[in-house]
């Protein structure tokens, strides 16, 4: 066999592809491992207790920045708002660590809006608005001083800003009910662009001739008839 030969045999290997329809199984076997990987690390050394929460939340978020996946970023944000309230809490004793603690979970839900903002994912529009303002005003109320005038401040400024950024957010609010957890758009008919031809008729001038030899000519009348 020749060389050329060989060559025009030789077969590129085949790259294998990730299945979308796996993404789910991927994404839950990686956060059993971030979950794991955390509490491992906080057996193993002495004093980061506090901090094994919050190491989960974030290590969800570096899967979404890597998957995109919008279940990663609802429950990496939640996660990470949780860990951070009981980091918090963790050094600020009494009412003022709990109201923290508040305000830092309402953050993780407003998270999950803005990110899903800039990134136009329809499943995070509307509903984390509702929780985490609920969740950060009731913070703020229970913080000393005009905490909760701050607070109503920064979200009003941020709906300001997403007012003047061309899409409101309450206009999504209808869609997002319909769609729900999972992301669900409603199929929408399209116009019947198809048309039914009828098939063409043929066209006949007279009846129908057999195929054949032609018929004899009319003998001749005699003469005299």
């Amino acid at each position: 066999m020749t060389a050329a030969g060989t060559h025009s045999r030789a077969r590129v290997p085949h790259t294998p592809r990730m299945d979308r329809s796996r993404t789910p199984e991927l994404i839950a076997g990686l956060v059993l491992v971030i979950i794991g990987a955390a509490f491992l690390v906080s057996y193993l050394v002495h004093g980061l207790d506090r901090f094994v929460v919050l190491a989960i939340g974030i290590g969800i978020l570096v899967l979404f920045a890597a998957t995109r996946a919008p279940a990663a970023l609802i429950g990496g944000s939640i996660v990470t708002g949780v860990g951070t309230g009981i980091v918090l809490s963790s050094y600020v004793a009494g009412t003022t660590g709990g109201a923290l603690f508040l305000i830092s979970l309402g953050g993780g839900f407003l998270m999950v809006w803005f990110v899903g903002r800039l990134l136009e994912m329809p499943e995070t529009r509307f509903w984390p608005l509702i929780p985490g303002s609920v969740l950060v005003l009731i913070g703020a109320a229970l913080l000393p001083g005009a905490g909760w005038a701050v607070a109503l401040i920064v979200i009003g400024s941020g709906l300001v800003v997403a007012g003047l950024g061309g899409r409101s957010a309450w206009g999504a609010a209808p869609a997002a009910f319909q769609r729900g957890a999972g992301g669900w758009d409603p199929p929408v008919p399209g116009p019947v662009e198809a048309s039914v031809q009828a098939p063409p008729i043929a066209e006949t001038a007279g009846p129908p001739v057999a195929d054949g030899p032609a018929p004899p000519d009319a003998a001749p009348e005699p003469p005299g008839a």
